[in-house]
């Protein structure tokens, strides 16, 4: 429905169905039981008996089952469903759908013309919220759903069975490589389905339109602005407020240092293997050189040391495929050890390669996203200017990359904010995040403080998301004054 031309407000609402992106898995999963909990504030409206006031699984709601983890999922990820949708849509050629719109009605058109066009960009959403919903551990952690990543987990922490661990990461290891593999499919197959769409003439029918802002509207109100309204009000006063943020200090320092030494490494790492990826040759010349030569063994080592690289930088997806329990017990393994080794293991430097590890493969593929967008006519025209590698990084590539730039760095900042899957195990003393501490409070049930902590880092999460935004519309202003 956004993406159609014609919709008043389209911007504000795709802003606001965009914040429950913003909102960690575990905190919406906190609201939820905050409402349809034991003792929630909605508990006694659904209530059929008296008895099903203090019963926890009680009809009509229960939360604590396969259906409250995938409640809570859906509300937190259907942003990144919907905007792949919304993307596909977009780049359906405006001819063919007008061309339909002649020889046959709007459902005919929609179920004939615009969903066979925009059907892989759409499967790819569908299948980015498996993947993510397939790795998740807080939310079935905290509903007290078993499923592998809680086991995992379990069996690490409680019995300290680490083979068992490892065994049992095998088949989500598996399944999850799977998964990335259809995904990468479904978006060269979207990406090669129009390459210069005309956009649709075509505006929505008026029936519709008040259809489509309601139903926003109320999906924007209940997977946004519903939980931070439960959060505020669970909260308390602000006296309240300020004295659990005090209690937590060096938890929200630990955080915003962590977030952004690892936003920043990310970042810098994925530019270097942008550019890396950017001199190799295509493999197409590789080959028409591999034939020229005499040596057939020489022109095999040599495509086999190009392809090395891109295939380096392809595992960087293993660390979040693996599930965030199963890499920390794997740092843990790896950093464990004295003398030298245990000083990262012991410092909060051990949280900035967790988090940098595991969200490298998000700034990586959309860095590679921007510098196939921007092309390499900028280069070349430096190139041939005398420019060398340094000065086109460093005056052409970072000035035109600097909105993506700032995006990616926006992302990974959010994401290492409400990292839990991982920091949960390797946190060293004295380094405990927010997330960590707030995740530990829960489990002996929503309360006051846990609910001001959640306002901190969801205040923290906005605030760095709007900053991020003006910056990223000032730089592309800038770019285009230039231009």
């Amino acid at each position: 429905m956004l993406s159609r031309p014609g919709l008043r407000g389209h911007r504000i609402l795709t802003i606001a169905l965009a914040v429950p992106l913003l909102l960690p898995p575990y905190i919406v999963a906190m609201t939820w039981v905050d409402l349809l909990g034991t003792n929630g504030l909605l508990r006694s409206v659904f209530a059929t008996t008296p008895a099903d006031l203090g019963a926890p699984g009680s009809p009509p709601f229960n939360l604590y089952n396969t259906g409250g983890v995938i409640l809570v999922l859906a509300l937190t990820y259907f942003p990144l469903s919907a905007g792949c949708t919304a993307i596909a849509w977009r780049r359906v050629d405006g001819t063919a759908v007008e061309a339909a719109r002649v020889y046959g009605g709007l459902a005919r058109t929609f179920w004939r013309t615009q969903l066979p066009l925009a059907a892989p960009g759409i499967l790819a959403g569908i299948l980015a919220v498996f993947l993510l919903g397939l790795l998740s551990f807080a939310v079935p952690s905290l509903l007290q759903v078993q499923v592998y990543t809680v086991e995992i987990y379990t069996r690490f922490s409680s019995f300290f069975d680490t083979s068992g661990a490892m065994a049992q990461a095998l088949p989500l290891l598996a399944l999850g490589l799977a998964t990335v593999l259809l995904l990468q499919r479904h978006l060269r197959r979207a990406t090669a389905a129009s390459t210069t769409p005309r956009p649709c003439r075509v505006p929505m029918p008026r029936g519709l339109h008040a259809t489509a802002i309601t139903y926003s509207m109320l999906l924007a109100l209940g997977a946004g602005a519903l939980p931070i309204a439960v959060v505020a009000w669970r909260a308390g006063t602000p006296a309240e407020i300020l004295t659990a943020w005090r209690s937590a200090g060096d938890e929200v320092l630990t955080s915003l240092l962590l977030s952004t030494a690892a936003a920043t490494a990310t970042v810098f790492l994925a530019l270097a293997m942008g550019c890396i990826e950017r001199d190799l040759p295509p493999r197409s010349q590789v080959v028409l050189s591999a034939r020229s030569q005499v040596v057939l063994g020489n022109a095999l080592a040599q495509e086999a040391a190009l392809r090395l690289p891109r295939r380096l930088f392809s595992a960087s997806a293993v660390p979040f495929l693996v599930s965030g329990p199963v890499l920390g017990v794997g740092l843990i393994h790896l950093w464990n050890h004295a003398p030298l080794l245990s000083l990262v293991y012991d410092s909060a430097a051990i949280l900035v390669l967790a988090c940098t590890a595991r969200y490298l493969v998000f700034a990586h593929l959309g860095l590679r996203a921007a510098l196939a967008q921007l092309g390499a006519r900028p280069e070349e025209a430096a190139a041939v200017c005398g420019a060398g590698p340094l000065r086109r990084v460093t005056q052409i590539l970072l000035p035109l990359l600097s909105p993506a730039l700032i995006v990616l760095w926006a992302i990974v900042f959010i994401l290492s904010l409400g990292e839990l899957d991982t920091v949960l195990l390797v946190a060293p003393p004295g380094w405990t995040p927010l997330s960590v501490r707030v995740f530990s409070l829960l489990h002996y049930g929503p309360s006051q403080a846990v609910a001001a902590l959640c306002l901190l880092t969801l205040l923290i999460m906005l605030l760095a998301a709007g900053l991020c935004a003006v910056a990223y519309a000032l730089l592309r202003r800038g770019l285009h004054v230039r231009a």
